[in-house]
């Protein structure tokens, strides 16, 4: 079956949209600490990488030397080498099929550009994994069980200076070129099947991608961390708190007082909440902990609450210390009313 003029031009127009990745960043890791207000970044294009201003790729090795990461060096990055040849490929073939009209290769060609999207974040990731945790044991700067691996997607606070990853203009050009795409083959209602088949190939694609996006709590440098909330440094293991926000942004908390203070006075607080067991001492989110208040159990803050994730175990806890139960919005109502009230 052939393709109408109306969706030859649509294919035509979408492969010449990927035109736009050599033009634009396809991704942008900006960074913010006290020392650079004005924050520095790197742009990470089909053929290179940059700086967001002339000096930050210098800037960010320097920084990067002190704490034993290897130099950014793009011409030593393979994938530079041949992304823009892949990109081209694409490119080409979806002129032709939109030329010649050849109908049945658009969700081929849609099907292998997802592919090719999915191994090409795959691969940064693994990239940024290995520049954050290969590092040179002689380094000026050492923090035992620290690495500095950048996000994937959303942000992330490394050392004094937060981290933020997002695609770039380029892969909204990639994406707009899918769903023009997309777009022709739901206009043949006799190719529903197909259209469903390949939607779901893509969706199944997109979650893989999206899963592998999603951020987890970071384990807490206790004696080294300091509080998103009160700025005091975090040491006792029993009471660390975190918000992973929904952008991926994570946040840290010497207390259960400090996590739910922020997250009724924020309104960037919305994400995954995570509290410490006070018996594992792992975090847990706090949709499966339970929360205690007793004055025998100290925190840091002085609210005396607690988390525990077993409620055998926080049975026990309970008598032990004479504590009194509370829900996650009591919690949020008791420190409002004794800090802000």
């Amino acid at each position: 079956m052939r393709t109408t003029n109306r969706e030859a031009t649509i294919i035509i127009i979408a492969s010449l949209m990927l035109i736009g990745a050599y033009y634009f960043p396809i991704w942008q890791i900006d960074l913010n600490a006290p020392q650079y207000p004005e924050g520095i970044g790197l742009r990470i294009w089909v053929d290179k990488i940059t700086g967001t201003n002339e000096f930050d790729l210098s800037n960010i090795n320097k920084l990067n030397h002190y704490i034993g990461m290897k130099e950014i060096e793009p011409n030593s990055i393979p994938e530079l080498l041949f992304m823009k040849y892949i990109l081209a490929f694409f490119i080409l073939t979806g002129l032709l099929i939109g030329t010649f009209r050849i109908r049945k290769a658009v969700p081929v060609w849609m099907f292998l550009l997802i592919f090719a999207l999915a191994a090409g974040i795959y691969d940064y990731y693994l990239w940024g994994y290995d520049y954050g945790h290969d590092l040179n044991p002689d380094a000026p700067i050492k923090v035992p069980g620290m690495a500095y691996q950048p996000p994937l997607i959303g942000g992330k606070q490394l050392l004094n200076m937060n981290s933020v990853s997002l695609p770039g203009i380029g892969s909204y050009f990639i994406g707009l070129s899918i769903l023009l795409m997309l777009y022709t083959i739901y206009t043949r209602r006799k190719s529903k099947m197909k259209v469903k088949k390949t939607v779901l190939q893509s969706m199944l694609l997109i979650g893989l991608l999206l899963s592998g996006c999603n951020s987890e709590p970071e384990p807490i440098r206790y004696g080294s961390d300091t509080c998103d909330h009160c700025n005091m440094q975090i040491s006792d293991p029993r009471f660390g708190s975190e918000l992973v926000t929904a952008k991926g942004k994570i946040l840290k908390f010497d207390s259960i007082e400090c996590l739910a203070a922020y997250s009724v006075r924020h309104t960037d607080s919305e994400g995954d909440l995570f509290v410490t067991d006070i018996e594992t001492k792992e975090l847990i989110n706090k949709e499966s902990a339970y929360f205690m208040k007793s004055e025998q159990l100290k925190s840091p803050m002085g609210l005396n609450l607690s988390a525990i994730g077993n409620s055998a175990a926080f049975s026990r806890n309970l008598e032990h210390f004479s504590g009194q139960k509370l829900q996650w919005d009591e919690i949020c109502a008791y420190v409002n009313e004794r800090w802000y009230e």
